[in-house]
């Protein structure tokens, strides 16, 4: 017995209801090596830098990521770790013995900014066209409000070597600075002053380096390293742990993968990455959490959303993925490559209209057919079919938007073969 099979999403903006698939699908841009940061100021437009072997490498989209061009400035030479934009044509480069690049025309065009240090900078968060901070080495912290036209150095910790990799600002007084050896310090005033924030570390009581971080305002922010989530409501002064979604027990010790990067569009809704290629999206601020796809140990080492529904993922190998329903769906790049090979098999896809899921499959011969709504823990919420059906194609459909946000599973059993998609649901 043969049958091919599609499961159907209705995806609807505006509306009561929208509708995430969890499913993410795997693309390549074929390019002999890494990106290392992706960020879109719409669902247009948007650049991506990294590094081929060492050569620097700077791409820009202006039409979803269905073309790219290489907008690497000819001067550029030094390796490229970061990018923001504080506006949609303003935006910065930060990277390898000080090096800045400016944009003011949405990144078709860059130029060279002093920095005034030689140290690697690492991390840059733009706050606004005239605004911006960046973290570097060796306790490297810089600021400008003048578009960049000067940068200033500022102390955060007295004579340190420690290296900075993050900082974020929520608020123009409420920022982080986060770097190696679980290194985090809080300003509530703008920068003037700094202080150690209160952790505690649980990932076996030792030290490990922040791979990730947002500050989404004044009080919440978020962080990841090695196998840790931690939280904070009170502008970074403490964090609370959150449980890893991966960890798994052997002889009597919890473990739990690497997690690389993290993004966040409120205090609740964000979603993870880690070392094995997993991504996992939380609805309820990282108490529970559910598992979207696994990318094949393809490391996804940033991630940028601008809003629930459109986000980016790069990251070694080539590897760019892009969502326009929060995790559902996934397009790849037409930047000088092709989709990965191999079949995603079935599929959840985002259609307009209405608030509903549908499973579409053909089959060849008169098979067996159940299609059940399930909660996250397994209780059945509506029970759509169960019977023999003929030969030929058939649509089920169920109807969402009686249902409370939360995770759902829609599971299709044809002849007692199982398939099933994870379901986010959103109000």
């Amino acid at each position: 017995m043969r049958f091919n099979l599609l499961f159907v999403a209705s995806f609807v903006t505006g509306a009561a209801v929208t509708l995430v698939n969890a499913d993410w699908e795997t693309f390549n841009v074929n390019l002999a090596g890494h990106w290392n940061s992706v960020h879109f100021t719409d669902a247009e437009n948007g650049t991506m830098i990294g590094n081929l072997e060492t050569d620097p490498v700077v791409v820009r989209t202006t039409d979803g990521g269905d073309s790219w061009a290489d907008v690497t400035p000819d001067a550029a030479t030094e390796r490229m770790w970061h990018h923001d934009f504080g506006s949609s044509t303003t935006g910065w480069i930060v990277g390898f013995s000080g090096t800045i690049w400016k944009t003011g025309d949405g990144g078709a065009t860059w130029s060279a900014q002093t920095s005034g240090t030689t140290e690697s900078l690492n991390g840059i968060d733009a706050t606004s066209a005239t605004e911006a901070w960046i973290a570097g080495n060796k306790g490297t912290l810089l600021h400008t409000t003048d578009g960049g036209t000067t940068w200033t150095p500022v102390v955060v910790i007295e004579g340190t070597n420690k290296d900075f990799e993050i900082v974020s600002f929520g608020s123009a007084e409420a920022g982080c600075v986060f770097g190696e050896d679980d290194l985090v310090y809080y300003t509530a005033d703008g920068g003037a002053t700094w202080t150690k924030a209160t952790r505690s570390v649980s990932w076996f009581g030792v030290s490990y380096d922040i791979d990730d971080a947002i500050m989404l305002n004044a009080n919440d922010g978020w962080l990841c390293g090695n196998s840790e989530i931690d939280k904070t409501s009170d502008g970074g002064k403490t964090w609370e742990n959150v449980e890893n979604p991966a960890t798994f027990e052997f002889g009597g010790t919890v473990y739990g993968p690497i997690l690389l990067a993290l993004y966040f569009v409120t205090p609740d809704t964000g979603w993870i990455a880690n070392h094995d290629g997993s991504i996992y999206i939380t609805l309820d601020g990282g108490t529970t959490w559910e598992e979207q796809n696994q990318l094949d140990s393809m490391q996804v080492k940033e991630l940028c959303f601008i809003d629930a529904a459109h986000g980016w993922g790069c990251g070694n190998d080539s590897l760019l993925i892009s969502t326009s329903d929060g995790g559902g769906g996934i397009t790849g790049s037409k930047f000088s490559g092709s989709r990965a090979a191999g079949s995603p098999g079935p599929i959840i896809r985002s259609l307009p209209g209405l608030a509903s899921i549908a499973a579409d499959f053909h089959l060849d011969d008169a098979s067996d057919v159940g299609f059940r709504l399930l909660t996250s823990k397994g209780e059945l919420v509506a029970q759509l079919a169960a019977g023999q059906y003929s030969s030929g194609s058939h649509r089920m459909n169920c109807n969402l938007g009686v249902l409370s946000s939360g995770l759902y599973s829609a599971v299709l059993t044809i002849d007692g073969q199982r398939f099933s998609r994870t379901l986010t649901l959103m109000k």
